[in-house]
């Protein structure tokens, strides 16, 4: 794995935790807007055992993208 990858990983690992905080502790737009806290949607898997799933419609989508360049 490389540098790239390494930070990817971990910025998507810091970002669904900050989403699950944020929704655990149900903390409005508003006040993250206050704080100048911009958000990002989590990541989904690619398989379904570790939650959220990618659709086989979504995966279909990436790889020809990514075959076409477009990604």
């Amino acid at each position: 794995m490389d540098d790239m990858q390494f930070q990817d990983l971990n910025r998507q690992k810091i970002e669904r935790v900050m989403n699950l905080l944020i929704e655990k502790h149900q903390i409005p737009k508003e006040t993250l807007e206050e704080a100048k806290i911009k958000t990002s949607p989590s990541a989904h898997h690619i398989d379904h055992e570790d939650g959220d799933c990618v659709s086989d419609e979504e995966l279909a989508k990436m790889i020809l993208e990514m075959k076409n360049g477009t990604l």
